[in-house]
């Protein structure tokens, strides 16, 4: 478990003492979220992405799975723009 915690650049404490039980910490650093802007730049990437994948399709009936790919990147992206939106004005 100490092996995978520095693995993370986390931190492992384990103290254990008859009588007295056993006290366990784990800790792996957090990176702070995205910027909204980050995540629309991302968002609109794969658009771009979508748009090519569907006319590469239309044309060729081939790459039906880049385009589903890229349809879930932008969902997520753009709802990951919505979420940090929503935290920088609530954070304000």
């Amino acid at each position: 478990m100490h092996a995978r915690a520095e693995e993370f650049g986390g931190k492992f404490e384990l103290i254990s003492q008859p009588g007295s039980g056993t006290s366990v910490a784990f800790s792996v650093p957090y990176t702070t979220a995205g910027t909204p802007r980050e995540y629309r730049r991302r968002a609109v990437a794969w658009g771009v992405l979508l748009v090519i994948s569907i006319l590469v399709l239309v044309w060729t009936k081939r790459m039906a799975a880049a385009s589903a790919i890229a349809a879930i990147g932008v969902v997520r992206y753009l709802m990951a723009d919505r979420r940090a939106r929503i935290r920088s004005e609530a954070a304000q």
